[in-house]
């Protein structure tokens, strides 16, 4: 808080300085002036603080010079090709979206193995001609839907699939194929629709060294022995079309056989 000057006053008997009157007032000791004159009288102009007056009045005819603030410092401009470079490394790391057109290639190979499992002609005709993977090999059998096809027996199916570039020797995991399905089961049908096509193989062995003929004959042959517990009568039906298939695959062999040298 800035401090007002004070003045020293005594109270006796004098001529005033300034108005020259004579008589008894408040005066300034030292001056010899009356009240009037005092009263009139403006202040003397109090010093700033630390310096005096002449200084104040230097101060205030001096004009003010603001202070030049300091600019934040600019980042380093990277060098030539350096962003374009970043962007392409950044393209490669970051994760990519899902092919949208893959997606529904994969959803329609899958859909095509259910449909000829299952024996769904319509089904499998319209995918297909979607453009489905005719040999995908979906399922953790590596089996095709050809073989699944052809272990239930869907001759339909089976013939569908083939007229569409369905590979009639594609191999299973346990290299078994479409009629090593079709003959260990016994299905005549789907043997006889495989049998039909130029290029299938019916000498084909699987892991185990087993033909579709050695297949077919031994499903006959467990037909031959008395049920155990646990296991359903078979019809006659059912054991006719078993060994309907081993009579197919013998005279498909027999008629694909090789001629025998005549030697002498």
């Amino acid at each position: 808080m800035e401090e007002v000057p004070t003045r020293t006053v005594v109270l006796r008997l004098s001529r005033c300085a300034g108005c020259g009157r004579r008589g008894v007032g408040l005066v300034e000791e030292g001056a010899a002036r009356c009240r009037a004159c005092l009263a009139a009288e403006p202040p003397p102009p109090s010093p700033p603080p630390g310096g005096d007056g002449g200084s104040q009045q230097q101060q205030q005819q001096e004009p003010y010079n603001a202070p030049a603030y300091r600019q934040p410092p600019q980042a380093a401009q990277p060098p030539p090709g350096y962003a374009h470079a970043n962007a392409n490394a950044n393209a490669a790391t970051r994760p990519q979206r899902p092919d949208n057109t893959a997606s529904s290639a994969v959803a329609d190979a899958a859909s095509l193995y259910h449909a000829s499992q299952t024996g769904e002609l319509e089904a499998v005709r319209e995918l297909l001609a979607r453009g489905a993977n005719v040999d995908a090999r979906l399922h953790p059998s590596g089996g095709t839907a050809l073989v699944a096809s052809s272990e239930r027996g869907h001759a339909a199916v089976i013939r569908e699939l083939l007229a569409r570039g369905a590979d009639v020797n594609a191999r299973h995991n346990s290299d078994m194929t479409a009629l090593h399905f079709a003959s260990s089961h016994g299905r005549a049908e789907a043997v006889r629709a495989l049998l039909a096509h130029a290029d299938v193989d019916a000498h084909a062995l699987d892991k185990a060294g087993r033909s579709a003929l050695h297949l077919a004959e031994r499903r006959v042959a467990r037909d031959a022995a008395p049920p155990t517990a646990g296991t359903a009568q078979l019809t006659a039906a059912e054991r006719a079309e078993h060994a309907l298939a081993v009579e197919l695959l013998r005279a498909h062999i027999a008629a694909h056989a090789p001629p025998a040298d005549n030697a002498n």
